[in-house]
């Protein structure tokens, strides 16, 4: 059995339902194909009819026979459709139940990563400072055995991993999730996050960073994630984000401070218009005199327009 198989194992409803399309599944196979009641009845009634051909005498027991040979077919075509409809409805509420219970099973990584974490640990002090194969070959010894096993236990690492990220992973758990969240998901899980409380990027060798963007672990890495004692797994991928958010937060606290004060841009006051030697005020109501002429302010760069007037 997987670790992922034996996180859902730890969560009953899953197990239950588990178990329910495990025997139905077992059931549609089992089943085969049914015929359609019709023509179950159609075959009945010609077979009654040949029989009164062959004997010259029409059976007592025609309509009897047709009508047994409609309900078997009704009853197993019912069946047929029942474990369908089973089938489809068991895998709906499978979804539901690992979608609902998914931080249980993170729950039960949690626990089998702290385990491995404690199995690590004294093995990583007998390493002595070794960070290679052949480092742990020259120095022999407890550093050698050590070596060992913890390679051997770097498997166990990548499996406990892989179960955290494909729950995580909004697809594996609902038929058609959410757009936004497959990048989303996607983005956290090669950002580094999601494996070490309060990880700054800043504060740990570019090695370890590419360990945990990529999952490429070697025994350092084991042994590294041992000492510095706050592995995790993580329960949502708000949690993740919430992690990514706040390491990225205490950067930025470190950073330098920008002024973003408000601007303010005064507004240039308005030029007048020019007035020009053939410019002429607005003659509104001819009723009364016409406005006196304007006092040129400026030469017009045209020639003068014609006055029609």
């Amino acid at each position: 059995m997987s670790v992922l198989d034996e996180a859902w194992a730890s969560v009953p409803d899953v197990v239950r339902l588990e178990k329910l399309r495990a025997d139905v599944d077992k059931r549609r196979e089992a089943f085969g194909t049914y015929e359609e009641p019709d023509r179950a009845r159609a075959a009945a009634i010609e077979e009654v009819i040949r029989d009164a051909m062959a004997s010259g005498e029409w059976p007592d027991d025609a309509g009897t026979r047709a009508t047994e040979a409609h309900q078997s077919a009704v009853e197993r075509q019912s069946e047929g459709l029942a474990l369908w409809e089973a089938s489809r409805s068991v895998r709906e509420a499978l979804k539901r139940s690992k979608e609902d219970n998914a931080d249980d099973a993170l729950s039960f990584l949690g626990n089998r990563l702290r385990d491995l974490m404690a199995e690590v640990k004294p093995l990583a002090a007998d390493l002595g400072g070794v960070v290679s194969a052949d480092g742990a070959i020259a120095k022999g010894g407890k550093a050698l055995d050590a070596w060992r096993s913890l390679t051997d236990l770097l498997g166990v690492l990548r499996d406990i991993r892989d179960a955290q990220w494909r729950i995580l992973h909004p697809l594996s758990i609902t038929e058609g999730g959410s757009t936004e969240d497959g990048p989303r998901w996607r983005r956290l899980k090669e950002s580094g996050h999601g494996e070490v409380l309060g990880l700054k990027p800043d504060d740990v060798p570019d090695w370890i960073l590419e360990a945990m963007r990529t999952g490429s672990y070697s025994v350092p890495y084991l042994a590294w994630l041992a000492n510095i004692g706050t592995a995790y797994v993580p329960l949502s991928l708000d949690e993740v984000e919430g992690e990514a958010v706040v390491a990225e937060e205490v950067g930025i606290a470190d950073g330098p401070v920008k002024d973003f004060s408000p601007i303010v841009t005064p507004i240039p006051t308005p030029t007048p218009a020019a007035v020009y030697p053939h410019s002429r005020a607005a003659h509104v109501d001819y009723a009364q005199p016409a406005p006196p002429p304007m006092k040129p302010t400026g030469t017009p760069g045209d020639p003068k327009p014609l006055d029609y007037r």
